[in-house]
């Protein structure tokens, strides 16, 4: 089997080029002094901060050191550099009772207006795996509604004091882009999304995530969020997407789901899902890593027929998706491609074709075609 590092550039991160979606050497480190049991996690955290001080802190480190407290805070009394990690702890405590009180006000709006909502990533794992609202650092709150409703959802946070981000709700296609931003006054952020995942925004595309999707209460307020595996595939496929500072929480998120699910991980669904979605290789590649780095146990079967469901197109767009689209035509081609023909997936050629001058508007968010 190819090494990922060499496939997919982790070198060039630590050699100090825009980071990779893969965590460097150091940052394995830290994730394993906040992931692992017992002695392992000390004699990571040991080994990371023996020489701390030669290495800046990156702002994707910073993230898991609340989780490192967390899972050795029992040790603080005997060291110092544990202990010392509590303010950053309660400061991310506290950032999160801000954004939960925030979140339970936004899901009132949505459910006084008859607008199901499905809450994923930071702020269903704290409460459903993580079981400690200090332990995972979130900088906003994603919530999934109906797509049929989504409209109405981006107007009522626009009434609300939202202000959306990078794109016009009355110019939004849910076809071809999978959430909108929005942040308030007092700087709070919540991504709206329309389909749970960037690589999978045709009609329908949730219709699995809803079906086996589970009940969440959050401040009171009860809603839905995924089951385990879906949590798993969403982590997986959201890790691989290369931002200029990708976090370090997928490693976190998918190592903690699959260690604390009641009822494990349904490996048959995830197999069967991510063909659907065409996702196989974004969840095989860091199951595969996650199983070598962390201890994931993951079937080798499933990874065998992950890998052998994945078509070229998927094998093209991870490697358009895992590294740095800024200044490669190429690449940025291959995006718009694919978001344009997974949109489209059950159209028709002649649908696709009259579907261009949409999409191209969209994109230039102008009712003019020729701006």
């Amino acid at each position: 089997m190819d090494n990922l590092r060499g496939r997919w550039g982790l070198e060039a991160a630590e050699e100090g080029s825009d980071p990779a979606v893969w965590p460097d050497a150091r940052q394995e480190l830290l994730l394993k002094a906040g992931l692992f049991d017992g002695d392992d996690a000390v004699r990571a955290w040991r080994e990371w901060k023996a020489d701390a001080e030669r290495h800046p802190l990156d702002p994707r480190s910073a993230q898991i050191l609340p989780l490192v407290h967390h899972n050795l805070r029992d040790r603080a009394a005997h060291d110092s550099s544990i202990a010392a990690l509590r303010p950053r702890y309660l400061l991310t405590w506290a950032r999160n009772q801000k954004l939960f009180e925030v979140l339970r006000r936004t899901l009132l709006k949505l459910h006084d207006s008859g607008i199901d909502t499905l809450v994923f990533k930071g702020a269903a794992l704290v409460p459903l795996y993580y079981g400690d609202e200090g332990a995972r650092s979130m900088g906003d709150f994603d919530v999934l509604v109906p797509e049929e409703r989504f409209a109405e959802a981006a107007r009522l946070l626009g009434t609300a004091g939202w202000t959306a981000l990078y794109w016009d709700p009355d110019r939004f296609d849910t076809r071809f882009q999978h959430a909108i931003g929005f942040v308030d006054d007092d700087g709070n952020s919540v991504d709206v999304h329309c389909h749970l995942l960037m690589a999978s925004c045709a009609p329908g595309a949730d219709q699995a995530f809803w079906g086996s999707s589970v009940p969440l209460t959050i401040r009171g307020m009860e809603t839905r969020s995924l089951c385990a595996t879906d949590h798993l595939l969403q982590a997986c496929v959201h890790g691989m997407i290369w931002v200029k500072s990708a976090p370090l929480r997928w490693v976190a998120d998918a190592v903690t789901v699959s260690g604390s699910a009641p009822a494990g991980v349904d490996w048959e669904r995830l197999v069967r899902v991510c063909r659907e979605r065409e996702v196989s290789l974004h969840v095989a590649e860091p199951l595969e890593y996650l199983g070598r780095t962390f201890g994931l146990p993951v079937p080798a079967e499933v990874l065998r027929r992950l890998r052998e469901s994945a078509s070229g197109t998927e094998r093209r767009l991870f490697r358009a998706w895992t590294g740095s689209r800024r200044g490669r035509p190429i690449p940025l081609f291959l995006h718009h491609w694919f978001m344009y023909t997974r949109g489209l997936e059950k159209a028709g050629a002649i649908e696709h074709v009259q579907a261009i001058p949409e999409y191209l508007r969209f994109w230039a968010q102008t009712d003019r075609l020729w701006k």
